[in-house]
């Protein structure tokens, strides 16, 4: 026998059963090796997260109040911890009960034990929360202690499986009724700091610290923050009942070597956050965060599974985040700052992350929140408190105040039902850089965009939504490996429709419309929203390019569709570049010309035939048409902005009443919110030119065009419209 023949023989011999078995064991083989070399090259500093020791004392302190959740136990609660340190350290222990308490002071190798049965439930007298040198919302002041408090300690525990409810509500009323108070006079800003809202639980300037296994809830500010500390573990803590406004669920703030890990959030804030100061006053401290590992934690409500921000004056780097899964969270993984923060976000590695129903998986900003991130104080003030001069206090040269996001890598990541991609916005002044894709698929309604960034890398990325992603402003930034699959919409749902023009749809110049932040008001899982509005068309070209029979195409009984044109209606009629103008007004007029850009013979008719032409075939169809003014322009005379270009939102209205079409004056909605703000501020809203809104400008009108709509009676899809966003 030869010996190419006893090979034959030898294969024959292991095929079949063997082989099937060989191979399953080689593939296991395999995937071990996958995992532990993912295990395994994480950098060496992640094994020295954590709190270092614990509490090793087993004296008992046991807690004499009667848990009877009516009478304030304070002090027979602080007297256990105090007698338990003064003895060199022990467990502080309770019968089961409810019990009433304020801010509680833990001390050096103590160990509070809220076991199973036991409930710490918060004062509801301010007087029980002594006022404290700490830090919040990015700046040093005084404040509200917490109403647990571990402050310049070393070697604390607090664990057992039972209750710390913050019953926060007092607190949530009264920073609403501030705020109303307070936008008006473009005090949006102070309406944060003003409201002093006692936080649940906080680790100040301390060392070695574990909060595990707890169920916290109802908070009146955040939830936990760790804040100038070192050393730190949070484990299986569940936060629940956070419906409060900025019920952050952890906070790591300045600090470092923190382990967060096995945790389950909801709430109604940035689910795990990281900061490190704000403005004048964080670059003034100027602490980092840093060695910092996230991982296997469940968030479900809340602004962000993983926040960057946006208080990053003090930088925040070297953070690793992997197997952590969000579901029905705002936004994944976010990235915020502003124009006066500075510091930088670098060093990020976040890996193995699913996101089921998050409508915005990557989010990336440098100009957040401009109503709160940019302090002006009124001319008429008087009696200013210590820190609105802070926030107020320029960062100095300009140019201080960018913030760098570089350096990031984001890896093996699943994501279903986004809304949104990728939202990543840069500054001209300031791009995102070095940021690396690998290993994503994605499906969601929109791929999104990136502006001004660079170096940015996509490797087996791979999305299926219904555009590609739009990127702009930008080098050496690489689209995802394969085009965007074009996803339809569910024919099963209600479709919402947006028509209209570039203040609805645009990307260009770092602009952005409002129909794109709209979709994010509404639960994709019950009805589609779908941004057909185009840049650079009127009410007639909207019709005469095919993009209104297109929309008709697609438009089914039930649907809404919301139409919104006039900016470009005034143009020419007849031009060789645009040839866009209707005739004036609203009647039968018409004007017959041979359109020079399109070479054919035309029949023109008024602005009001063209909308009630939509209106007439929407309801044909059996869907419900909406009309909607104009957004307004960045047009200033003596403090009072424009409302309107030209008539044409009178003209709007006028077919509306015409057709009993419901109507949304959005120009006064908006109008009115802009002369609340102010001029200076409306700046920020706005890009290059006087028409299109930056994203910020683009977010806030999305949330005006929402606010009509929950006045409209013929809505059915509307229903669907997620709660308020905070």
């Amino acid at each position: 026998m030869n010996f190419s023949h006893k090979k034959a023989q030898n294969a024959q011999k292991i095929s079949g059963p063997y082989l099937s078995f060989l191979c399953l064991f080689v593939a296991k083989i395999a995937f071990a090796s996958l995992v532990h070399a993912q295990a395994t090259d994480l950098p060496k500093w992640v094994k020295d997260v954590g709190a270092r020791r614990a509490p090793k004392a087993k004296r008992t302190c046991l807690v004499h109040a009667a848990g009877d959740g009516v009478a304030n136990s304070t002090k027979a609660i602080q007297q256990a911890i105090d007698n338990c340190a003064k003895s060199g350290g022990g467990i502080v222990t309770f019968k089961p009960g409810i019990y009433v308490s304020g801010a509680l002071f833990l001390k050096s190798n103590v160990h509070l034990r809220v076991d199973t049965g036991v409930t710490l439930t918060g004062s509801q007298d301010d007087a029980d929360y002594p006022s404290l040198w700490t830090r919040v919302a990015g700046i040093e002041m005084k404040w509200p202690a917490a109403l647990i408090n571990v402050n310049e300690q070393r070697n604390v525990k607090i664990s057992g499986g039972g209750t710390i409810d913050g019953n926060g509500k007092k607190w949530w009323d009264k920073y609403w009724a501030l705020r109303r108070e307070y936008e008006p006079r473009g005090l949006r800003w102070a309406s944060d700091y003003d409201a002093e809202r006692v936080r649940l639980m906080v680790i100040w300037k301390s060392s070695d610290v574990t909060i595990e296994n707890l169920s916290l809830k109802r908070s009146g500010f955040w939830t936990l923050q760790v804040v100038y500390s070192d050393h730190v573990t949070v484990d299986r803590i569940k936060i629940t009942d956070n419906s409060g406004p900025s019920t952050d669920g952890v906070d790591i703030d300045s600090s470092s070597y923190v382990l967060v890990q096995n945790c389950d959030i909801d709430n109604n804030d940035d689910d795990i956050c990281l900061k490190a100061g704000r403005d004048y006053d964080g670059l003034r401290v100027n602490r980092p965060t840093e060695y910092v590992v996230i991982r296997n934690n469940v968030t479900r409500r809340g602004g962000g599974i993983i926040s960057f921000g946006s208080e990053t004056s003090g930088g925040i780097r070297k953070v690793v985040a992997y197997n952590n899964r969000g579901i029905g969270t705002l936004e994944g993984i976010r990235f915020k700052s502003a124009k006066t923060r500075g510091g930088y976000v670098e060093d990020i590695l976040i890996r193995d992350l699913k996101m089921e129903n998050v409508p915005l998986p990557f989010t990336f900003t440098l100009n957040w929140n401009p109503s709160y991130s940019y302090a002006t104080i009124p001319k008429d003030a008087v009696n200013i408190p210590a820190h609105w001069v802070a926030l107020s206090t320029k960062v100095e040269p300009p140019e201080r105040g960018f913030c760098e996001f570089r350096n990031i890598r984001i890896e093996n990541v699943e994501i279903v039902n986004a809304r949104r991609i990728f939202s990543a916005s840069g500054l001209p002044e300031k791009q995102i850089v070095n940021v690396s894709f690998a290993n994503v698929t994605a499906q969601g309604v929109d791929a999104g965009s990136i502006e001004y960034a660079r170096n940015w890398t996509m490797r087996n990325v791979r999305l299926k939504t219904q555009g590609p992603l739009k990127i702009s402003n930008a080098q050496n930034v690489e689209s995802p490996d394969t085009p965007a699959e074009q996803m339809p919409a569910n024919p099963k749902l209600p479709t919402i429709f947006v028509v209209g023009d570039s203040t609805a749809n645009n990307h260009a110049n770092g602009g952005l419309g409002w129909g794109d932040p709209f979709i994010g008001y509404f639960d994709l899982a019950s009805v589609n929203v779908l941004n057909r509005a185009r840049a650079g068309r009127s009410s007639r070209t909207f019709i005469t390019e095919g993009l209104w029979d297109k929309v008709l195409s697609e438009m089914k009984k039930g649907d809404v569709v919301l139409i919104q044109f006039g900016h470009n209606d005034a143009g020419a009629i007849n031009d060789t570049t645009r040839a866009r103008g209707s005739v004036p007004g609203i009647g039968e007029e018409t004007e017959e010309i041979d359109n020079l850009l399109t070479k054919k013979h035309e029949v023109v008719h008024t602005y009001g035939w063209y909308l009630r032409k939509m209106i007439k075939e929407t309801r044909a169809k059996g869907a419900v048409p909406i009309l909607l003014s104009l957004t307004v322009r960045n047009i200033w005379k003596d403090g009072r902005v424009e409302r309107g270009s030209g008539r044409f939102g009178q003209w709007a209205a006028e077919v509306a009443r015409s057709q009993n079409v419901e109507f949304i004056d959005l120009t006064s909605i908006i109008a009115d919110r802009y002369e609340q703000m102010g001029q200076e501020r409306v700046q920020a809203l706005f890009g290059p030119d006087h028409t299109h809104t930056s994203p910020a400008g683009a977010e806030l009108n999305a949330e005006l065009v929402v606010t009509g709509l929950r006045s409209v009676k013929q809505c059915e899809p509307c229903k669907h419209l997620l709660p308020k966003k905070f």
